[in-house]
Parts: structure tokens; sequence; C-alpha cells
């Protein structure tokens, strides 16, 4: 067994740190000390030792916190590290001292605060920069600010540590996971029409307030058609996105909206039933194929725990299983109170901790990871799967619809995350697909996780 010994101070987030590194990640059998030491130690069966530099905790003075301007990266480098493949390595904290003997390695880069930065995402709550939704926006993040939001530093990091240790004659295999894609719809919206009432009330719109008429009667006239079983509603989606996913051996996600309970206007652009028999019918072919049925918590249920707490029972109660993942509408995300609060209603995995001005890695990772509470300092039993892309980003933030996948960053996204062993969690509207763009979008991108 490796034993990692660790200095006295903010034991809780070291721990957090080392665990995910080393159990979560690597899959390595270790177990901790604590010590009066200034850095940490990392001691092999072999008794050869890697000696990981601190270069933030014990930089902290006695009765003080690190939530707070002061304790943000000053300036963040990238060196050469004969043990990371690739490029350069971003020091989120740290320096370039490499130190290598046959027994021995001396490693400047602080991963473990490095891996804590990015995981717990606390510089979210020392910068208060936020958008007209309240969101923290990738701009204002580090990662951003010195371009390596789309590289999965947390997986370099651990990819480093891992050669260090073998380097030095670490017997345990430990655990690599293969690239993979995460599959997850957002149903914002059930179907385009949900009836006659639905179809007359926005031809009206057309000629009333928009003076469109021709488009009315389309609308009417498309309806009639998905009536009489001609085509299929251009929302209706499900079949073809689970027929892609098993082609795969992969899952789509669905993430149901329970927007009857809100009164937020951006829950109910496209409100729809939970009990209806057209919702009932999706979650039973959903249910049947064994593919996986979520919540997509309302607009303003980020930090309030009534109003999400009463959405689940509704999703559940229609659906009738358990939900035990999702994603917040909007990506509407409070560090760490969303996290307390979905920990609070037994959830398992939450999805939103991506942006939605860019793509790329907001927590330095793919992987599926326990969240921490930065406030209470405890580790949770609540798991995060990082989001990396989102559709919507073509719309909102003057993306690249239309453009193929390798003419933008999400290829360089793609190829990142397989080099270091991190899945890719992918964001797709079941609505989307009525913009044939976005078909042809999709399924470049599945194809290149073949």
């Amino acid at each position: 067994m490796i034993l990692v010994t660790i200095p006295q101070n903010f034991s809780a987030e070291r721990m957090y740190a080392i665990d995910i590194v080393m159990d979560e990640i690597l899959g390595l059998d270790y177990r901790i000390e604590t010590k009066h030491q200034h850095d940490y130690e990392i001691i092999l069966e072999n008794g050869n030792k890697v000696i990981i530099k601190d270069h933030f905790f014990s930089q902290i003075p006695g009765g003080s916190g690190y939530l707070n301007e002061n304790c943000l990266p000053k300036r963040i480098d990238f060196i050469k590290n004969r043990f990371v493949k690739g490029e350069d390595i971003p020091v989120i904290y740290g320096s370039q001292q490499l130190e290598i003997t046959d027994r021995r390695i001396v490693c400047g880069i602080d991963i473990f605060a490095s891996v804590f930065f990015m995981l717990t995402r606390w510089e979210e709550v020392v910068i208060q920069t936020r958008d007209t939704h309240q969101r923290f926006p990738a701009t204002a993040s580090s990662a951003f600010k010195y371009s390596f939001l789309d590289r999965p530093v947390v997986n370099e990091y651990v990819e480093m540590l891992r050669q260090m240790v073998r380097h030095l004659g670490c017997q345990q295999q430990g655990k690599e996971e293969p690239f993979t894609f995460v599959l997850t719809h957002d149903v914002d919206a059930l179907l385009k029409w949900l009836g006659w009432y639905h179809v007359l009330r926005t031809a009206g719109g057309d000629i009333i307030k928009r003076k469109q008429i021709r488009t009315a009667f389309s609308r009417i006239k498309e309806y009639k058609k998905i009536r009489r079983g001609q085509v299929k509603d251009p929302f209706d989606t499900y079949d073809w996105l689970m027929d892609l996913s098993e082609s795969l051996n992969l899952k789509s996600h669905f993430y149901f909206m329970s927007s009857g309970l809100s009164a937020a206007p951006e829950d109910n652009h496209s409100p729809y039933s939970l009990d209806s028999p057209k919702a009932l019918a999706i979650f039973a072919k959903i249910k049947t194929r064994g593919h996986v049925i979520g919540i997509h918590p309302g607009y303003d249920s980020y930090n309030n725990e009534s109003l999400w707490k009463a959405q689940k029972k509704q999703l559940e109660g229609a659906c009738g299983c358990e939900v035990t993942r999702g994603r917040q509408h909007y990506l509407r995300f409070q560090v760490p109170h969303t996290w307390q609060l979905w920990e609070n209603q037994n959830m398992e995995i939450d999805s939103t901790c991506g942006y939605s001005d860019r793509e790329g890695f907001r927590c330095g990772t793919g992987h599926t990871f326990s969240v921490f509470n930065i406030m209470t300092c405890k580790k949770l039993k609540l798991k995060e799967q990082p989001l990396i892309f989102m559709d919507m980003r073509n719309f909102e933030c003057g993306g690249y619809k239309g453009k193929s996948l390798f003419d933008h960053n999400l290829y360089r996204i793609i190829d990142n995350a397989r080099e270091f062993n991190t899945p890719v969690t992918l964001l797709f509207h079941n609505d989307t697909f009525a913009d044939k763009a976005f078909v042809h979008m999709y399924e470049e991108i599945l194809q290149v996780g073949r």
C-alpha cells in the first residue's frame, strides 16, 4: 500500500484532492497520514518517494482561509515536464522544479492544490463576475484567461503523477478508463406541437402580432401531417437519438422539466405536462430501451430547495422511476450551494458544470468525480459529470452553426480528451435537430468517437 503523508493544516481539502487523484482517477491503493512537514510525500511500497512541493495551503497564514483574491493564481506559466506527453503543462500553483534520482522525485508543481482549485470551482466564489442569468462566465475563469480551457489539465496532472510513480517502481496497475462520449439531452420542449390548442394559439400570434399569415397556415399544415402520421413532429427525436447511442453501445440521458410548477418565463417557452399521454409514452419508450430519465430543474430552482424538491417529486411521479441525475436549466449554478441542494435530495450525479459561453473543461476534467463543499469542508456523496459542449452555444454566443466539426475548437477538445482518457459529456437538446445542420454535426461528432 502506498503511504501519502501531508502537512497538518487544511487536512480536509488536502485529503479530498488526494482521494480524487489517487483513488477515483488513478485507482491506487493508498492511505494518508498527517505529519509535521511542509510538503506532500508519496512513499511507495519499495520505499521510493515522490515529494510534491506545497505552494498553496502551507502559504496561507494561520487562522485565515483561501476564499479571497490574494489566493487566486497570480500568474500561470507553462513549463516542460518529462513526465507529461504533449504540450507544456500549465502550472496553476507551483514552480518548474523537477529533481530526479533513482529513489526520489521532487516535483515543484503543486498537483494537489491545482487539482483542488479546478474541481471545487472556488474561484467562482471569489470572483463576483456574472452574466445576465447570474452565471459565472468562462471568460472570467483562469482557464480561459491563460488559454487552457480546452485542455483537461486535471488529467494532465494525474498522468504526470502516474508516470512519476511508475518511474520509481510502483507495482500497482491502477486503472485507466477509455475515452468515451456521455450523451445527454435536455428536454426543454417535449414536442413542437402539443395539440390543436397549441397550434392555433401560435398561429393566432403569427396573424395578430407578427402579421405573418403564410407562416400561420404553414404551421397548421405541418400539424395536420403530423396528426395523419405522414411526418413526425420535428422535436420527436427520441428514437433516433437512442438508435445512435445504441450503435456506439452508449445510453442516451434525457433530462425532463417540471415547468408547470414554475412561474419563470424561461421555463415556459414550451411548457409540457409530465402526465400527458404523449409524455407518458416517451417515458415508457426510454425505459423499455434501457436509456436514462433524469431531471432538468427549472430556472429558479438552483438556489431554491423547496421548488427543486417539488419538481423532482412531480417528475418521479409521472415517469414511475427514481430520478438520480440531471442538469440545471440554463446551466444556472451557484458554488457550492447548488451541489449541496442536490446532495440533500439524494441525487447521484449532476451534470451542470459547463459554460454557456465557451466549450471546454470547466472543472479541468471530463471524469465524473465526487464534489466538495468549500463552506462546510466536506466531501459529498454527489458526483459531478462535467458538461464539455452544449449545442445552444451556437445560438447564444455566436458559435459555429453550419460549420464542420473540424472547423472549430470542439475537435481539439475531443482530441485532448482522447489523449488523456477522459470522457466528453455532450448536450444536444432534442429540439435542436429540427435544424438539419445540427443533425449533420451530431452524426459527425459521434463518428469521431467510434
